[in-house]
């Protein structure tokens, strides 16, 4: 059996459906075998006590990308930008030397995303929102992974970080997915929603959402962390998958109009952004 722990990086906290501040939403996960869950966490234990809070004067209770890149108090204790990229690197070498994961991801166009859903009935009645989008994504790269051997079905539990927004529209979409015919075969159960701070597995998937994020935002810019981060992925067990291969019929549930075809391959070739 296995479990997959899923976050995501560049959530808006404004009202309004774009935020410039936040160009690309993505959301990442780990897949990790359940007999390995104990090391892993002991090593999430390792990495907070020995790499980060021994080296800060006020410790932190969980590791967040977006606190490493550049908040308090790592940025009091690391003041020179070079020197937290060296201690992000350190933990992500760590994880790499320590334990076996795969890695799921899914970014999206933030702009492009709002852009279509304007016109598009997928968008704005089922995809609702760039999280949405992604975490459908990644599941469904998931899925077809793992469906590829029989011995695979119903043995993979999922975890996401908690947010109170779209839980209900991801479950719904987990419960009757969009491209099957079934429900998603290699689940246990359901989706569960869990706190990053007592769910330690998840800070690892919050790491890697961040950091894909930041090298997709900096890479064209020649930044020191979007240097830093390139030196990671390729040492980084990334999984991509091909898994929108069928045109899809669906009845608008809002205003029950005909059915309208659509192919989910094509809207993702627009709003997707890989490394």
């Amino acid at each position: 059996m296995y479990s997959f722990y899923a976050d995501e990086s560049g959530m808006s906290q404004k009202k309004s459906d774009y935020d410039k501040e936040q160009p690309i939403l993505v959301v990442a996960g780990i897949l990790i075998d359940v007999n390995k869950i104990t090391k892993v966490i002991q090593v999430v234990d390792a990495v907070l006590k020995d790499i980060i809070n021994d080296n800060l004067r006020n410790p932190v209770p969980e590791m967040k990308f977006s606190q490493i890149r550049n908040k308090k108090p790592y940025t009091g204790a690391f003041p020179d930008e070079k020197d937290r990229i060296s201690l992000f690197t350190r933990i992500i070498k760590k994880f790499q030397k320590e334990l076996e994961f795969k890695v799921f991801y899914c970014a999206i166009d933030n702009k492009v995303f709002f852009t279509l859903k304007e016109k598009n009935t997928l968008l704005k009645n089922y995809l609702k929102h760039p999280y949405l989008c992604a975490s459908y994504k990644v599941i469904s790269e998931l899925e077809h992974l793992k469906t590829k051997t029989n011995h695979n079905y119903h043995n993979t539990f999922l975890f996401f970080d908690q947010q109170s927004k779209f839980q209900k529209d991801l479950a719904e979409l987990i419960t009757h997915p969009l491209h099957l015919n079934h429900g998603f075969q290699i689940l246990i159960d359901t989706i569960y929603f869990g706190d990053s701070k007592h769910a330690k597995i998840i800070q690892i998937a919050d790491l890697m959402a961040g950091m894909i994020r930041c090298y997709l935002m900096k890479r064209d810019k020649d930044k020191d962390w979007a240097r830093g981060i390139q030196k990671l992925i390729p040492n980084l067990n990334i999984i991509k998958e091909d898994c929108f291969q069928t045109e899809l019929e669906l009845k608008d549930i809002y205003t029950k109009e005909e059915h309208f075809k659509v192919e989910l391959k094509d809207i993702y070739t627009k709003i997707e952004i890989t490394l």
